[in-house]
């Protein structure tokens, strides 16, 4: 289990857990759910039932009756603030989900994104949730495996400004003392403006590649072999001064999931195969 990880400082060095992962372990990130009872929270849901022992995959995955560990990197939600007993109530059916994977011996890792808030407050059947970054020794890997949401390392440098801001212990006490029902809806109205309002900005690769080499350069102690990060919502696969970086696609254009099987091969598996997008080049 991780112990003691507190929420992750902008310009710091990423949390290092100590943790070895064993086994096969599964990737998600940039779901965006957005209503309980949509085609996108089922498929969600159909797809997490899969997962564990004696379980049958969907037509078109790899089995994922192996699968010993399981991470969320962030944007799980399209606005959440896990804390609150209203949005646990609105999502039961995805954390009673997640209860049960847990009961059939799957370690669950929750990291926030940008749209995500609260999620340490479900570290008592996770073995990780919250804001980090989080390093891993993998057994078919020689070098570390780092994962977090993304949105510190392919950003403008405002942002980063941006960030530390809404994630701050005030900003969240101040969002706390909203009524949680008009602000989930405000902040759903407002994210799909967002979204909307950047759908135009294409990133380039050479752009992703320079943001990953800052990242890099501003850690200087953390060198991972294989860095997978989510909130760019393209299908990356690239190397940067030795760091192998993957990322996926958003669900909502082509739902998929990352598979880094026990010795270290990595696969990028799409859930529909009628909805996929090309390597980001």
């Amino acid at each position: 289990m991780i112990t003691k990880i507190k929420r992750r400082p902008l310009g710091h060095a990423p949390l290092r857990s100590g943790c070895v992962l064993e086994g096969d372990a599964l990737f998600l990130s940039d779901i965006h759910l957005f209503e309980p009872d949509d085609q996108q929270t089922r498929l969600v849901l159909d797809l997490l039932a899969s997962i564990g022992p004696g379980r049958s995959a969907p037509a078109g995955l790899p089995q994922l009756s192996g699968i010993r560990h399981l991470f969320f990197l962030g944007d799980i939600f399209e606005f959440i603030d896990a804390s609150v007993a209203y949005f646990r109530q609105l999502w039961r059916s995805f954390f009673d989900a997640l209860v049960e994977l847990k009961s059939r011996g799957v370690q669950i890792y929750m990291i926030e994104g940008n749209h995500d808030f609260g999620f340490e407050s479900l570290s008592h059947w996770t073995a990780f949730a919250g804001d980090a970054g989080l390093d891993f020794t993998h057994s078919g890997l020689q070098g570390l495996l780092h994962v977090r949401h993304g949105d510190d390392v392919v950003c403008d440098r405002g942002y980063l400004v941006f960030r530390e801001f809404v994630k701050s212990a005030p900003a969240t006490r101040l969002l706390r003392l909203l009524p949680a029902g008009p602000a989930h809806r405000f902040f759903l109205k407002f994210a799909k403006l967002s979204r909307e309002a950047g759908s135009q900005y294409a990133l380039t690769l050479p752009k992703i590649q320079r943001d990953v080499e800052r990242f890099l350069l501003m850690h200087p102690g953390a060198k991972p072999e294989l860095m997978i990060i989510g909130h760019i919502h393209v299908h990356l696969d690239t190397v940067v001064n030795g760091v192998r970086v993957v990322a996926g696609p958003d669900w909502h254009n082509a739902p998929s999931v990352l598979l880094l099987t026990a010795d270290g091969e990595l696969q990028r598996c799409f859930v529909n195969p009628d909805r996929t997008v090309p390597l980001l080049t």
